[in-house]
């Protein structure tokens, strides 16, 4: 879980899962820290790790570059999470994948994206998601209510698109 949350992200989740996977409280994590030399607060390290903040002045990067040593973390995982879409692409990340392979073959859903302007990652992170599924007697969906919080990771970013493809037959509401 980790591993996979280092490659993906976003930057608070790895972060609260590091201190998770390692049992460290925070107490704990800035003592480490300040005897590297690296000052910062538990409510700024319970902020980074809730989404709340994120760590953006040159201190606190380097406390974040402390952090990856602190939790035995590979170097730059922490980091690169951090990217503000400027910088150039990290070559061992897959790239993001775009709305249009994530849709059926049958090119509905390509004509209406065409026409939209969007960046191949939609320029938001996933702050949190929920799902709440209805299943009927006969095993089938019969509800399904999805709740996304997304933050922009760049300027201009002004709407979340969201594509649902049902099962064949489904009625789309």
């Amino acid at each position: 879980e980790l591993a996979q949350v280092l490659h993906t992200g976003p930057f608070h989740l790895a972060l609260r899962t590091a201190f998770s996977v390692r049992g460290l409280p925070l107490q704990r994590v800035q003592h480490h820290l300040a005897h590297r030399g690296v000052k910062v607060g538990v409510t700024s390290l319970s902020y980074w790790q809730q989404g709340a903040r994120r760590p953006q002045r040159p201190e606190s990067l380097r406390a974040v570059k402390a952090l990856e040593e602190v939790l035995g973390l590979p170097v730059n995982s922490l980091l690169g999470l951090l990217d503000d879409g400027v910088s150039r692409p990290d070559p061992d990340r897959p790239p993001a994948r775009s709305y249009r392979s994530l849709t059926d073959s049958s090119g509905a859903v390509e004509r209406l994206l065409a026409g939209i302007e969007s960046p191949a990652d939609g320029g938001l992170h996933t702050v949190g998601h929920q799902e709440r599924v209805r299943i009927g007697p006969g095993r089938q969906m019969r509800y399904r209510d999805s709740r996304h919080v997304v933050r922009a990771h760049r300027d201009g970013i002004d709407r979340y698109l969201a594509v649902y493809i049902g099962d064949p037959g489904c009625d789309p509401g």
